[in-house]
């Protein structure tokens, strides 16, 4: 995970101290889920991440979901961020890809941690068209209090639809 400075400047909304739906207190979209996966030693958690999005909303929609290549997304991602080795990958950039380029299935570039550098062979990017994703969205933007991106978080969860997120982890801790 990379953290990068939120930019993009929105329009500060009053907050209403009254929401005009209720939150429950609890919410549970594990049943919706692929299985959860290792991403061993490579520093590609956006990618699983992002993936575990993917499938969670194919396996809602359709029942089912292919098991996408963490590996092909997190080396496009680095690749658009004209970055090399396994630095990591912003949440940002990662989304822009699989909105980009998609994600082929898993046998297409299997995730093998020696093949951190290499480049997927051209036909991943065919295969990746085919699960794309159309649009993302930003929940937090310059100046949000945390009561308001807290709501907004809980609000996108009641709806249904998961949200990934990224904090520093430092190796003292």
């Amino acid at each position: 995970f990379i953290k990068e400075l939120n930019l993009y400047k929105q329009k500060n909304i009053k907050n209403n101290k009254k929401p005009f739906f209720l939150i429950p207190s609890v919410i549970d979209l594990s049943y919706w889920f692929s299985p959860i996966r290792d991403q061993g030693s490579l520093n590609s958690c956006t990618a699983f991440a992002a993936i575990a999005l993917l499938e969670y909303l194919e396996n809602r929609n359709f029942g089912k979901f292919i098991d996408a290549s963490p590996l092909f997304l997190y080396k496009a991602a680095r690749n658009k961020m004209d970055v090399q080795g396994d630095v990591g990958a912003s949440i940002r950039e990662t989304m822009k890809v699989l909105a980009l380029f998609g994600v082929p299935p898993e046998e297409a570039w299997p995730y093998e941690e020696d093949q951190v550098n290499e480049e997927p062979p051209p036909y991943c990017y065919a295969y990746a068209q085919n699960n794309q994703s159309l649009k993302y969205f930003l929940l937090d933007y310059a100046g949000i209090t945390t009561e308001s991106l807290l709501f907004q978080i809980k609000s996108v969860l009641a709806a249904g639809f998961p949200c990934i997120f990224g904090f520093t982890m430092y190796s003292s801790a």
